[in-house]
C-alpha cells in the first residue's frame, strides 16, 4: 500500500503522467476533469471531500458536472489550463494526515506527511487558477465559499445555507455513498464518528514521533503559506 500510495501521489502532481496512466480506470475517469466539468472540488484526502461535494450538490436547481476525489494536484492544474472553475480543500496537517492514517493504518505516517507537503506545494504555483476553502469554512460557512467561488469564477451556483433537516439529509447521502463503495467500517467513513475520534489519537500519536518533527514542520509551513496566500480569495 505504500508503494503504491507513493507512486500515486508522485505522478499525481503532473497531469500528462497521472491521466494517462490512472485515468483509464473507470472510477478515476468518472471522477477526472473534462471539456464539459462545470466545478472541480479537489484536495488532500479526509478533507471533508465527500460533504463539500454532497452538499454542494443538495441546493443547486439542476444538476452541475463536478470533477472530485481524485486527491492529486493535476486534477486541479489540468482544471486551470481548461479554464474551470476550481475549489481546492484544506485543512491543519495533523488533523488531515491523522484522518488519512485512520482510514489507511498501512500508510506509514512519514509518507503521509511527505504527500501533504508536496500536494500543496505542487498547487501553490497555481494559486491564481483557484479558490481554497479550508476544513472550517467548508463545514461550517460553506455557503460563503460558493460565494467566493462565483464572484472569482463569475458563475451562478446556490451557495448552500442548509438547515439542521438539510445537514441530516446530507449526512444520510454520506453514508449511503459509504455504503454503496463498501466502507462498512466505522474508520472508513466520510463523516464524523466517535470511533473514528477514538482512532485518530494513536493517530496523532504516529504523527508526532520525533523523527518526523522536521516534516511536520514543513507541513505546518505549507499550510501557513497556502491558506494566507489564498484564503484572502473567499
Amino acid at each position: 500500500m505504500n508503494l503504491k500510495f507513493a507512486a500515486r501521489n508522485f505522478f499525481g502532481r503532473y497531469p500528462v503522467v497521472f491521466f494517462p496512466l490512472y485515468g483509464i480506470r473507470r472510477k478515476n475517469s468518472v471522477q477526472s476533469v473534462r471539456q464539459n466539468t462545470q466545478l472541480v472540488i479537489e484536495g488532500f484526502p479526509r478533507l471533508a471531500n465527500t460533504w463539500t461535494m454532497l452538499a454542494f450538490e443538495y441546493v443547486q436547481p439542476t444538476p452541475v458536472k463536478i470533477a472530485h476525489h481524485l486527491h492529486v494536484p493535476a486534477q486541479v492544474i489540468k482544471a486551470i489550463k481548461l479554464q474551470i472553475p476550481s475549489l481546492v480543500l484544506i485543512r491543519k496537517p495533523r488533523d488531515a494526515v491523522a484522518s488519512l492514517l485512520v482510514r489507511s493504518p498501512e500508510i506509514s505516517a512519514l509518507l503521509a506527511l511527505r504527500a501533504y507537503v508536496s500536494f500543496y506545494k505542487k498547487l501553490i504555483h497555481y494559486r491564481v487558477g483557484y479558490v481554497v476553502g479550508t476544513f472550517e469554512d467548508v463545514t461550517r460557512r460553506l455557503d460563503k465559499v460558493i460565494a467566493a467561488v462565483n464572484t472569482r469564477f463569475r458563475t451562478e451556483f446556490v451557495p448552500p445555507i442548509l438547515t439542521n433537516r438539510d445537514v441530516k439529509i446530507v449526512f444520510e447521502q454520506i453514508d449511503e455513498a459509504n455504503r454503496r463503495a463498501d466502507l462498512g467500517l466505522e474508520t472508513h467513513m466520510a463523516r464524523p464518528s466517535s470511533v473514528r475520534d477514538a482512532a485518530k489519537h494513536f493517530a496523532l500519536s504516529r504523527i508526532e514521533a520525533p523523527k518526523h518533527h522536521y516534516i511536520l514542520e514543513d507541513a505546518e509551513v505549507v499550510y501557513r503559506e497556502f491558506v494566507s496566500t489564498c484564503c484572502a480569495q473567499t
